[in-house]
């Protein structure tokens, strides 16, 4: 078990961004007060978001469409 929350940490701050609709600060505050968030996991993190967030969206919509 990692006694920092590190990992735990930087993955509800991707979630809260990309499902919840958090904007990117906000999540961070929270992240931030659930673990230690190292600078690389940090990076990492809003990287990932930067990458994803219009594409996570636009697929769970298509999803969606294709289910009505």
């Amino acid at each position: 078990h990692c006694a920092s929350g590190n990992r735990a940490a930087a993955m509800w701050l991707i979630k809260r961004v990309l499902v919840d609709k958090w904007d990117n600060d906000r999540a961070l505050e929270e992240a931030s007060q659930l673990g230690s968030i190292s600078p690389v996991r940090k990076a990492f993190a809003l990287d990932y978001i930067q990458a994803h967030k219009k594409s996570f969206w636009q697929l769970h919509y298509e999803c969606e469409d294709e289910l009505s």
